[in-house]
C-alpha cells in the first residue's frame, strides 16, 4: 500500500486530469517543468509534495500539513503583441479555479485522511520563451491525519 503522501499526490493528479481534460497530459518533469520537451504537447500538469509539518490534532494521532504544488503549462503564439501569451496565461488561471473548486470539495476522495484542502497562493506566471510555454504554479496545503498505533 502507497503512503498517505503518495496516495494523496495520485488522488490529487486524477482531480487534476479529471478538471482539465484531455487536452491536457501528465507532465515528465513536474519539479522542473523547463525540462520538458514541448514540442508534442505544450498543454501539462503535475503535482508535486513539498513541505510538511506536525500540527496540533487530536490525541493518539499525527495531524500534517502538507504543502503540494499543482503545475500547469500552456502554450501560446505571439505575433505582433503579447496578447496570446496574456490569454493563456488567463486560462491557466481560470483552469487553477476549476482544480480548486474539484479538490476542495472533495477532500481528494480520501475520506477519515485528509480534512481539508486550500489553495495557499499561486505564483507568479514564468514565460519559457524559448518554448513558447507560461507556466503556473499554485500551492495547496492538505491537512491530513493518521492513527498512531500503540
Amino acid at each position: 500500500m502507497a503512503n498517505i503522501a503518495e496516495q494523496i499526490r495520485d488522488n490529487f493528479e486524477t482531480e487534476v486530469s479529471t478538471a482539465l481534460g484531455a487536452t491536457y497530459s501528465e507532465l515528465k518533469y513536474k519539479v522542473n517543468p523547463a525540462q520538458n520537451d514541448f514540442k508534442t504537447n505544450k498543454k501539462g500538469y503535475g503535482v508535486v509534495p513539498r513541505e510538511a509539518a506536525v500540527v496540533e490534532g487530536v490525541i493518539r494521532s499525527v495531524t500534517v500539513d502538507h504543502v503540494f504544488d499543482v503545475v500547469l503549462t500552456q502554450d501560446y503564439h505571439n505575433q505582433k503583441s503579447d496578447a496570446k501569451q496574456l490569454v493563456s496565461t488567463f486560462e491557466l488561471f481560470d483552469k487553477m479555479n476549476d482544480i480548486s473548486d474539484a479538490v476542495v470539495s472533495t477532500n481528494l476522495s480520501l475520506p477519515g485522511t485528509v480534512y481539508v484542502v486550500n489553495l495557499l497562493s499561486i505564483d507568479e506566471p514564468e514565460y519559457l520563451e524559448d518554448d513558447n510555454v507560461v507556466v503556473l504554479i499554485a500551492k495547496y496545503i492538505i491537512k491530513y491525519r493518521t492513527s498512531i498505533d500503540n
